[in-house]
């Protein structure tokens, strides 16, 4: 098998009309058509074709009775074609921002619990600077960090301990993170006045994938218990996931970030059981590339969150240096078994360990 091309040689050797050669014969299907959207010549842009796959040293694209298809790999550098058209895209919206004066672009990334938090502020910039164009992407940590490391994301809100290389990130703002268990509001556990992790052990549990924090936390929390983990698992890092399983079936139990409960008790998808979970490992941060200077429009966001903050200082304790408190995380304590999101009598015990 022929050695990979080096990224070096590609950068020096790939041309842009080259990647949306990929993205016309992807569309089009023939030379002759892809030529024309492109207003080259045929010959030209069968020349551009021939380069292509001796730069990459195997056919991208195969010929059928319907014309040129991609094949594996035509497929693999059409997609990321795409990606490098849309980066241009924005980058030019973004560049056009800034020289009008506007607010720009901000791309923002969460994990699943920091995503009500998070949407708070961003809803706050939207109302104060409407000109600034936001996107949010949810997604695991070490997802987030990777797409931080390719500039996809400017910002992001995760736990940076999951990198190897955890010295490339700077981290702005750090936040506590609790734990929940929530059930359907009809699950039978609901009548008990109080619960314990052995009542929950026979269940089927939806939990975090293995090697996530919040999984590692409750894994050490049945070990101290003296119980073996559940082995009847849905496994999903989606926090929407999460609440919908728990909604459909009045068997489930499932972990989940406080906040996350807190959402799907408001809607009466599911109520959050009586049980503390001690949780050592769950706090994240608001982070950025190390060597990345800021935006205006993340220069933007942060006035938004720290405005946040400000506001919410004198409703809770004092935080301690380096934590701090989310605007959205104390206005209402956690339901046991309710889905009012009344307070249960577990209330000032929990919301005391909510506070960062």
């Amino acid at each position: 098998m022929q050695p990979l091309v080096p990224v070096h040689t590609i950068l020096s050797r790939l041309r842009l009309r080259q990647l949306m050669l990929l993205i016309a014969l992807e569309e089009h299907s023939t030379l002759n058509r892809a030529a024309d959207h492109l207003g080259i010549s045929q010959p030209g842009a069968t020349k551009a074709l021939n380069e292509l796959e001796a730069l990459f040293g195997t056919k991208l694209f195969e010929r059928t009775a319907q014309g040129l298809t991609p094949n594996e790999f035509g497929r693999c550098v059409t997609r990321y074609a795409r990606l490098i058209h849309s980066d241009l895209y924005h980058m030019r919206e973004e560049f056009a921002s800034i020289r009008q004066g506007t607010g720009g672009r901000l791309a923002v990334g969460a994990i699943s619990g920091a995503i009500p938090y998070v949407s708070s502020l961003l809803s706050r910039l939207s109302v104060a600077h409407p000109e600034v164009d936001v996107s949010i992407i949810e997604g695991t940590s070490d997802q987030l960090l990777g797409h931080l490391d390719e500039g996809r994301l400017e910002l992001v809100f995760c736990r940076t301990a999951v990198s190897q290389h955890e010295q490339k990130y700077q981290s702005l703002e750090e936040f506590g993170e609790q734990m929940a268990l929530i059930v359907n509001p009809r699950h039978a556990l609901c009548s008990q006045p109080s619960v314990a992790l052995r009542d929950l052990a026979g269940l089927r549990w939806v939990v975090y994938p293995a090697g996530m924090p919040m999984r590692i936390e409750l894994e050490r929390a049945f070990a101290q218990a003296g119980l073996d983990f559940p082995s009847s698992l849905i496994e999903t890092s989606s926090a929407l996931s999460r609440l919908y399983l728990v909604h459909e079936n009045t068997a489930l139990v499932a972990q989940t970030p406080y906040r996350i409960a807190k959402f799907g008790m408001k809607l009466g998808m599911a109520v959050r059981l009586p049980l503390e979970i001690e949780s050592r490992r769950l706090s994240y941060a608001l982070v950025k590339r190390k060597s990345a200077v800021l935006s205006a429009a993340a220069q933007l966001f942060l006035g938004i969150l720290r405005d946040a903050q400000a506001e919410a200082q004198p409703q809770s304790q004092p935080a301690p240096a380096g934590m701090a408190p989310e605007a959205s995380g104390h206005a209402a304590a956690p339901a046991d078994c309710q889905a009012s999101g009344e307070a249960g009598p577990h209330a000032g015990r929990e919301m005391d360990k909510l506070r960062p």
